[in-house]
């Protein structure tokens, strides 16, 4: 679920430069799955894409963990349901974990970090790039 604030003045201006291409811009946007609420300052939902473009700071929240993170320059794919994003950094009460990139899969509830990995946790700390 998308929720946030529609500009709908700049929507219609750019609709009418480029009557084909179908896109809405929010501002103080929420998007949420199942199990995590992300948060932004703006968003670009571009309809024949079936995307949500989010640049900047997007904070990322669990909904039944103690997990919350970070991550910049979203996109969100609304049919395969992934969030990828950049510079990721996430933490809970017993680990941390960042990356270049994340892939958060969120019918599975399950992610993908890629490039600079860092995972933490009390006992273990595990390193590794990837390209």
């Amino acid at each position: 679920m998308i929720t946030g604030k529609t500009n709908t003045q700049r929507y219609r201006r750019q609709r009418k430069l480029q009557e084909r291409r179908v896109c809405r811009y929010y501002r103080d946007i929420i998007v949420e799955s199942k199990d995590i609420t992300a948060t932004g300052n703006k968003a670009t939902y571009k309809q024949q894409e079936d995307k949500v473009y989010i640049p900047g700071e997007i904070k990322l929240k669990g909904k039944k963990s103690d997990f919350d993170g970070i991550m910049r320059d979203g996109v969100f794919d609304t049919e395969k349901s992934v969030y990828t994003g950049k510079a990721f950094k996430g933490k809970s009460d017993t680990a941390t974990a960042s990356g270049d990139t994340i892939k958060y899969y969120t019918e599975k509830d399950s992610f993908e970090l890629i490039g600079n990995v860092i995972l933490k946790d009390p006992e273990t700390e595990v390193r590794g790039s990837s390209s």
